[in-house]
Parts: structure tokens; sequence; C-alpha cells
């Protein structure tokens, strides 16, 4: 599959059996989630987002051709822009909204899902914020209703 990720990043887009990119995913370095079943998923910092696709790990959503989509841009590309944080952090946004538009069809605010930390994480690691700083998933008004 095509990389499709800036230049100079993993796209994550890799075959099932691809031992690298699984580790990479999973962040095996700092020891797999308790909560994960497809070892894509690494540790979030909110217990509303530790969630898994619950998936086996060749069957992974994080590293199904849907995804690969998920992670296409859509429209024309402006890469006049110098700010690569502002340019990835823009890329990310879309590509969650794709993600949620593939798997729950239309959300809103007071209707949202947690996207799984497998995907999410594809998603960073093809669209990295410069700094690490990431905002994570916020509830919207009524969501503990």
């Amino acid at each position: 599959m095509e990389n499709l990720c800036p230049t100079g990043q993993t796209s994550g887009s890799s075959t099932p059996g691809d031992s690298s990119r699984r580790s990479e995913a999973a962040g095996n370095s700092q020891g797999q989630p308790a909560w994960c079943v497809c070892q894509g998923c690494r540790e979030m910092p909110s217990d509303i987002e530790k969630k898994c696709c619950d998936q086996d790990p060749p069957n992974c959503i994080a590293i199904s051709a849907p995804m690969v989509n998920v992670l296409r841009e859509r429209g024309r590309r402006n890469d006049s822009r110098t700010d690569r944080g502002e340019i990835n952090r823009q890329r990310r946004k879309a590509a969650y909204r794709r993600f949620v538009e593939w798997k729950y069809e239309s959300l809103g605010s007071r209707n949202r899902e947690v996207i799984p930390s497998c995907c999410v994480w594809k998603i960073r690691n093809c669209f990295p914020d410069p700094q690490g700083q990431y905002t994570g998933f916020i509830p919207g008004r009524g969501y503990f209703d």
C-alpha cells in the first residue's frame, strides 16, 4: 500500500503480518495495555479513551483497508503553508472525522463515540504533533447523562 503520511513518517499502512508496524502501534516498549485485544493499542490518559477495536490482531481496524481511506487526504493540498504542526493538526482532525463517518455514520455535539486507541495512534503516527501534545476525547454535552 502507498505511504499516506508526510515525508519521514511511518504510515502504518503495512500488511497485518508486519511485526515492526505492530510493535510501533502497540507501544510494546511500554507494555501492552491489559484492555487491548488487537495488540495495536497504547495506553491512553483517561479511562474513557481506553477502548480497543476488539478484533484479533490480524483483523485490527487500524490496519484495515477502510482505515487507509480514512488517512487519505481529500480535496486540495495546500503545502505552501510552512507550519507542519498546524498542517498535521488539521489532517488529524480530518482523519478523526472521516473515521467517525466511516464507523458511526454521523455524530454531533450530543452524540459522540470514542475512537479505538489503535486507530487514534495510527492517525497520530501519520500526522504527529511536533511536541507530542494531543487533545484526546472531549465528551459532548450530555455524554455522561
